[in-house]
């Protein structure tokens, strides 16, 4: 009774690594080196069934991954915003909210790349929910 106690242990175990393993579609991120900074002047654009979106960012990265800054959300037509912009990154994330009187719009992402961030933008005010390229500029 003991032994089988002891194996169903066993291989609930495996069971478990097995599944932490494959969690992230079976990749295993494995950081060559630093991470690299979100310091910077960073540019979005997308434009899908006739609108036009672009983002342009002017970041500075604290030593502990708080993120501070200004930026410019322009949303065809004919709306445009400038506010300040707060977050965090813990390598490869990065979490952004930008806001200015009457709004607000929040990026969920994550590094591809040295200067590439991918992910959505979101902002219930406008429902936006627009998947985002940044580019380090």
């Amino acid at each position: 009774m003991r032994t089988r106690m002891r194996w169903k242990w066993v291989v609930s175990s495996a069971l478990v690594l097995v599944a932490v393993g494959c969690g992230s579609g079976g990749d295993v991120a494995v950081n060559a080196g630093p991470a690299p900074s979100m310091t910077g002047q960073w540019r979005g654009y997308r434009a899908e069934l006739g609108r036009v979106a672009t983002v342009d960012l002017d970041l500075t990265e604290a030593a502990d991954g708080t993120l501070t800054g200004t930026g410019h959300l322009e949303f065809t037509p004919g709306v445009a915003f400038d506010g300040t912009v707060t977050g965090v990154t813990l390598y490869p994330e990065v979490r952004l909210t930008a806001e200015s009187s009457g709004w607000w719009a929040s990026f969920d992402g994550a590094f591809e790349g040295e200067n590439t961030v991918v992910g959505l933008v979101h902002s219930a005010i406008y429902a936006l929910n627009l998947s985002f390229a940044l580019e380090r500029q």
